[in-house]
């Protein structure tokens, strides 16, 4: 007799254990897939270095309708970086310029000391002393900050912006103007082509010369200096224009550009020791242009034209009835 039979009750029991079970795997199944979900989409929290990225993209920038941006301390973590040591003191700041092309942009300029406003104008510009005349003592006048420019932008919106930002960041009522006026100028003709420089060849055959980059102009006024090695520094690449420019700034005098076709795509350039090591303003043009037209074939005639001349100058305040300002 023996057998025992299953109530209702018990046979209910039963579902519901194995219906529990299932809920219960399903359940965690829902809870990994959350999780798995959480973990490869889900957005995670920003770390200190994500932000300051991050920070560094959106002031280093340049909006839709801006041609130019100052920076003012205090500086991203990246600023820092792009800055490096240098050979400026440990603390230095200075001042960098970022110029804004198709592929993003790129450091062009350090100052490991104060920033001035002869600087600005030449960064921002991109327009050599001998075109740019101040008024008093402007050149000198200090501001603090990077600048980021766009370089496709015209010269007279640049020179716009910059007028504007300088007001501003300086709270002076400072100019900048266009005129045409009369000056002695160099003009630089003839056709590019390189020779070998006996004077190179000399000292290469005499003693050890660095090695330099193939197709070197070397910029020097009486002899080349003797060097174990290349200062790489003062090795430069770049365009046409940019090469008179450094001519310009170093003899201060202005060079009208009529080199005939075919122009060279880059040229490339290396200052020779002893004009580092003379102060700017001071290299002896009729030495310089003389190395400078047996390397390359061009030829410098000094003349007289009406060209454009821009001037950094201060508008006076308003005066007020009774004297005051």
């Amino acid at each position: 007799m023996g057998r025992g039979f299953a109530t209702c009750g018990d046979r209910l029991s039963g579902k519901s254990s194995v219906m529990r079970r299932s809920w219960l795997v399903i359940a965690g199944v829902v809870v990994l897939a959350v999780l798995a979900w959480l973990l490869c989409f889900a957005q995670k929290p920003t770390g200190p270095a994500a932000l300051g990225k991050k920070w560094h993209e959106q002031v280093y920038s340049l909006d839709e309708d801006e041609v130019l941006r100052l920076i003012p301390p205090p500086y991203s973590p990246q600023r820092a970086v792009d800055f490096g040591r240098g050979r400026g003191p440990p603390t230095a700041l200075g001042e960098m310029v970022y110029q804004l092309q198709q592929g993003g942009t790129r450091v062009t300029q350090r100052s490991y000391g104060g920033g001035y406003l002869v600087n600005a104008v030449q960064w921002v510009m991109f327009l050599s002393r001998p075109r740019v005349e101040y008024v008093k003592d402007l050149m000198l006048v200090p501001y603090a900050g990077d600048w980021i420019v766009r370089t496709d932008a015209p010269l007279e919106r640049r020179a716009e912006a910059l007028q504007s930002i300088l007001r501003q960041a300086m709270g002076r009522q400072i100019s900048i103007e266009r005129r045409m006026e009369d000056r002695e100028v160099i003009v630089a003709s003839g056709k590019w082509e390189l020779r070998q420089d006996p004077e190179l060849a000399r000292l290469i055959k005499e003693r050890a010369l660095g090695e330099f980059p193939f197709a070197t102009t070397h910029l020097y006024t009486t002899a080349l200096s003797p060097t174990p090695g290349v200062r790489w520094d003062d090795v430069k690449t770049g365009d046409l224009p940019e090469f008179l420019r450094v001519l310009e700034q170093g003899t201060m005098w202005r060079f009208e550009d009529e080199v005939t076709e075919p122009r060279p795509r880059f040229v490339t350039w290396r200052r020779d020791p002893e004009l580092r090591r003379t102060p700017t303003g001071q290299w002896n043009p009729a030495e310089l242009l003389a190395n400078v037209e047996r390397q390359t074939s061009l030829k410098f005639n000094k003349t007289r034209r009406t060209v454009p001349v821009w001037f950094v100058l201060e508008e006076s305040a308003p005066t007020r009835p009774g004297g005051g300002r």
